[in-house]
């Protein structure tokens, strides 16, 4: 039976806050060390915004981590001493996202382009402070490099979702509806920051701890995150992760402000499809064609629906966020003070034991699993 694996994230989570002695002693005796030469307080200052400080993580470098690598650059875990973050903490966790231009990037990207991510993804998380958001903590320098300093969070909807496909089960509705939800929540408030993600997606939707929720949903990478209501007429948003992109964004349209944010609740719909399915999208279809499918805004747009389901409201949601006439998604106002409470009645009400509940997964498995994705014929 599928668990989220609740006893080893906890784990986990307890060794990385809990380093030996040694590891302690030695960040006591380097914060001792001059301690004013490792953080500058004077580029604070030249952002008034942020109120957050800039590290020199380097001298704390025996205790960093690699945890991931992309195309963006390395993740690293490192304890630095709570009051240098201005956190009432002897020691806390946090993630260094350090960005670098890498091989594995698409190959048009440029090194110019990956600082520019960068410094995007810092502007919208000074900016951005709430329960559902991935929290900066700092800015920190890692042997002359700069580096993001985050919030740390123990696990991933895609890791949690690639988990349960390999063990051929479903995510439970006690994950599902909360988890919904707070994504929804995170993008409410993002958007009402006159704000956008631009990139929706489970490896950007991370997972921690919660005191009063076992794991709470936190939206991550902003490098793609734009402020579309300060800019005048439209703009040209091709960018994203493919399979999560709209169809006005593959065919390279103009997209008025308020239509970039509604690229979000595109690539929301997908994900709550992914979230019941436990599929990829568009798995198996050759990357060259996705835009010309998705661009194609017909039924084979966006992933399948059952023909019948117990999910009507589910069902009626996805409808709106994959409407063609980007005018016709709903706000993600909208979709968590109205939509999302229909939707966990609905749930509730519906599925009272484990088997009704896989049996509903497997009929919007099936739907997908008789579709087949050709490229289109130009009229």
């Amino acid at each position: 039976m599928f668990r989220l694996k609740k006893v080893e994230l906890a784990r986990a989570g307890k060794t990385l806050h809990h380093h030996k002695r040694a590891e302690r002693e030695k960040i006591r005796e380097l914060l001792n060390d001059q301690q004013k030469e490792y953080v500058n307080f004077e580029l604070c200052e030249k952002h008034p915004d942020s109120n957050v400080p800039d590290i020199d993580i380097t001298m704390f470098s025996s205790t960093i981590k690699p945890i991931s690598r992309g195309g963006e650059g390395t993740v690293f875990l490192l304890d630095l001493p709570g009051r240098l973050l201005k956190i009432n903490e002897e020691l806390v966790t946090v993630a260094a996202k350090k960005f670098e231009f890498s091989p594995r990037n698409n190959s048009a990207e440029t090194v110019a382009d990956v600082e520019r991510r960068g410094h995007a993804e810092i502007v919208a998380l000074h900016k951005l402070r709430h329960r559902n958001i991935v929290q900066m903590l700092g800015r920190g320098t890692l042997h002359g490099e700069k580096c993001l300093l985050l919030e740390f969070c123990p696990g991933s909807l895609d890791a949690v979702l690639k988990n349960i496909r390999d063990h051929k089960e479903f995510l439970p509705p006690t994950f599902l509806v909360p988890w919904i939800m707070d994504i929804a929540l995170g993008l409410r408030y993002v958007h009402g920051k006159g704000r956008c993600h631009g990139d929706i997606k489970p490896a950007n939707i991370l997972l921690a701890h919660d005191k009063n929720t076992t794991f709470v949903a936190k939206l991550a990478d902003f490098g793609l995150s734009q402020a579309p209501l300060l800019r005048d007429g439209s703009v040209s948003c091709h960018r994203g992760t493919a399979r999560y992109m709209t169809p006005e964004q593959h065919n390279g349209e103009r997209i008025d402000p308020m239509g970039v944010q509604r690229c979000d609740v595109w690539a929301y719909g997908i994900v709550i499809w992914e979230m019941i399915t436990c599929l990829e999208p568009f798995a198996g279809v050759e990357d060259q064609i996705i835009s010309s499918i998705i661009g194609a805004k017909n039924e084979y747009s966006h992933p399948a629906l059952p023909s019948q389901s117990n999910l009507e409201q589910i069902i009626n949601l996805l409808r709106r966020c994959w409407s063609s006439k980007s005018i016709d998604r709903q706000s993600f106002y909208e979709i968590s003070s109205e939509r999302l409470t229909s939707v966990s009645v609905d749930i509730q009400n519906a599925f009272p034991s484990k088997e009704s509940w896989y049996e509903e997964c497997r009929q919007w498995v099936e739907a997908e699993s008789a579709r087949t994705y050709r490229q289109p014929t130009i009229q």
